[in-house]
């Protein structure tokens, strides 16, 4: 007897906790290189610093409650940290401005952070009430997301607190003496320099690009219109594909087969072992252990349902939609069978039957027969598969 573990839902949750922190680490990367190049190295890193702190006290609030670090709460930090670091790069921004005017550093913390503390405020208070009705979901549902909006309440709320209190005190440095540090002192010639190519870039380009576009407004409002009606053309004419959801695909491709009730027991067990080799075959063909980490099959009266767990997405030679697809051709037609579904998504938005159609009528038998009828006739189409009729019969 061998024992596999063939659905570890703990990698799921650590996939989650990794690109919470790899989205961070290039958060702060990106935060610290924007502002090093265009504004100050000093500024980027405090402004940076914004990004821990918020999340810092928004793990120690929510030690305070019954919530936890699961999937859920993971994601609402994920949701947080696109917007997290907005309103301290503002104010480091206009107190950086009020320095270059020549304004001592004391005062251009104060000043700066007080011109821009309402519209900080209104704009992070934007931004906690469009997840404030989440508060107030009904039901089960609204117990498990209850935590995105009071994770993104805590975590906007300390980034304002902290970049109109903390970081302008950070702010109030004086112009170091003579740098010494070779390092450091080439990253600020690289980044003085680039300032003044790029104060160049726009007082002898951009700039005057900008004026003349402004000065031939309709001639600039006539070649985006034109623009948007090409790209517009793009998507209704199927060119440019559009996909409003795109199914995410599943660590496992499954299959169902139902056949008809009182079926030998036998036959069932025909058709599992059918299902199962072919995909077993299929495996062994695509990778093998690469592909594949076990199949596991249940019986359910006269339904057969197999799952074949698969590697992760970066792992895998070949993805779940076409794994799904050679299971298919391997296994063919199998005589007798009411339905067999192949799946190769997770769930969620965009996953599910490319089409549904809903039948009504007060009649129980002709509802059931107009619904193996029109199954009978979406199988006539050679390009439709997996169709359920939605029947299922009783004992």
């Amino acid at each position: 007897m061998q024992i596999a573990v063939v659905s570890d839902r703990s990698i799921i949750f650590q996939q989650r906790a990794e690109l919470l922190v790899k989205n961070g680490i290039f958060g702060l990367i990106l935060v610290v290189v924007i502002l090093a190049l265009f504004l100050d190295i000093r500024l980027a890193f405090w402004v940076s610093m914004g990004i821990p702190i918020s999340y810092m006290g928004a793990f120690l609030l929510l030690s305070m409650t019954d919530f936890s670090i699961n999937m859920v709460s993971m994601f609402a930090f994920i949701i947080a940290l696109g917007i997290v670091v907005d309103d301290a790069v503002v104010v480091g921004e206009n107190i950086y401005h009020k320095r270059e005017r020549g304004m001592k550093p004391l005062a251009a913390s104060v000043v700066g952070a007080r011109e821009v503390a309402i519209p900080v405020f209104v704009s992070v208070l934007t931004n906690i009430v469009a997840f404030l009705p989440m508060f107030f979901m009904p039901g089960f549902m609204g117990k498990i997301f209850a935590i995105v909006p009071l994770i993104v309440v805590c975590t906007f709320t300390l980034s304002f607190i902290e970049s109109l209190f903390i970081l302008p005190a950070h702010l109030t440095f004086k112009e170091s003496r003579k740098i010494k540090n070779p390092v450091l002192l080439s990253i600020i010639n690289f980044q003085k320099g680039f300032n003044r190519k790029f104060n160049n870039f726009v007082s002898n380009i951009y700039g005057p690009f900008l004026k003349k576009t402004i000065s031939l407004r309709y001639v600039s409002l006539s070649a985006f219109t034109f623009v948007l009606i090409v790209m517009s053309g793009f998507a209704v004419s199927g060119r440019l594909p559009v996909v409003f959801f795109a199914p995410p695909p599943a660590d496992y491709a499954y299959a169902k087969a139902t056949l008809k009730v009182g079926s030998p027991e036998d036959k069932v067990i025909a058709v599992e072992k059918k299902l199962i080799n072919a995909i077993e075959k299929v495996i062994a063909e695509n990778g093998g252990d690469t592909l594949g980490t076990g199949v596991y099959s249940e019986i359910n009266e006269n339904e057969v349902s197999i799952r074949a767990y698969l590697h992760e997405a970066h792992i895998r030679p070949i993805d779940t939609p076409v794994v799904t697809n050679l299971w298919r051709k391997e296994v063919g037609t199998i005589p007798g069978l009411e339905s067999l579904v192949f799946q190769a998504d997770r769930g969620g938005p965009g996953s599910g039957a490319g089409i549904t159609i809903e039948l009504s009528h007060d009649d129980t038998e002709i509802l059931e027969r107009a619904a193996v009828s029109l199954a009978n006739t979406l199988n006539e189409f050679p390009n439709v598969q997996d169709v359920d009729d939605g029947t299922s019969q009783g004992k």
